[in-house]
């Protein structure tokens, strides 16, 4: 099904953290395009750079970084539970590339994650 042109609003859902990632990712991926590739004269084949605006107008949404960290008690449990996401992880690939079908992901999530 597509999606419709008009139906796409601008909503504030999501993570402000995700699109100032998003934007420094484009960043460097369009910097390096922008130095990289040139015209027979050597001039620039693209234009400047969309996200010179955000830093032009401090648009950044500046979050501040994480402070905590995972205690040494805590550990074992953070680590058992990324094995589990892994683990999760390959069956849905094995499921879903090797053999075409679906695989009950919430199910085993829940069954093996205990947090």
């Amino acid at each position: 099904m597509a999606l419709q042109l008009s139906s796409i609003t601008r909503e504030e859902k999501g993570s402000k953290a995700q699109a100032d990632l998003w934007a420094r990712v484009l960043r460097a991926v369009y910097r390096y395009a922008y130095d990289s590739y040139r015209d027979k004269d050597d001039g620039r084949l693209l234009p400047d750079p969309p996200t010179t605006i955000l830093c032009t107008k401090r648009l950044w949404n500046g979050n501040t970084r994480r402070t905590t960290k995972i205690r040494n008690n805590d550990l074992g449990r953070w680590l058992k539970a990324l094995d589990t996401v892994r683990q999760w992880a390959i069956a849905g690939y094995k499921t879903d590339v090797l053999m075409g079908g679906k695989p009950n992901r919430t199910e085993m999530y829940a069954k093996n994650v205990t947090l």
